[in-house]
């Protein structure tokens, strides 16, 4: 990751949301907590093929294929196996909003 990036993280999240819904951090962090594992339990679930927050994202597993290669500089071929990937789409809502920023 570059040094320039700045993420929020789950705590940031729910410092924020505490003050918005006028409760102590630690009940906003379980509520977090407890959304992120749900989403987690839904993505693992094989019988799921994503979480869709309508009109602000999807979440869509993806398979990524198998592939081969090679080492440019001495030649060695490899293998990559096939791995399940998670695919973000922004939905109109949070797509209008940062674009809105960026014009």
């Amino acid at each position: 990751m570059k040094a320039d990036k700045c993420f929020a993280v789950k705590d940031d999240i729910a410092t924020s949301y505490a003050q918005k819904a006028g409760i102590t951090v630690k009940e906003a962090k379980q509520r977090v907590n407890d959304v992120v594992d749900l989403m987690v339990e839904f993505l693992v679930d094989p019988e799921v093929d994503g979480i869709m927050l309508r009109n602000l994202f999807t979440i869509e597993k993806t398979v990524k294929s198998a592939r081969k290669g090679k080492v440019p500089m001495n030649g060695i071929e490899y293998e990559t196996r096939s791995a399940r990937k998670l695919k973000i789409s922004t939905g109109k809502i949070l797509s209008d909003k940062l674009n809105a920023v960026v014009h």
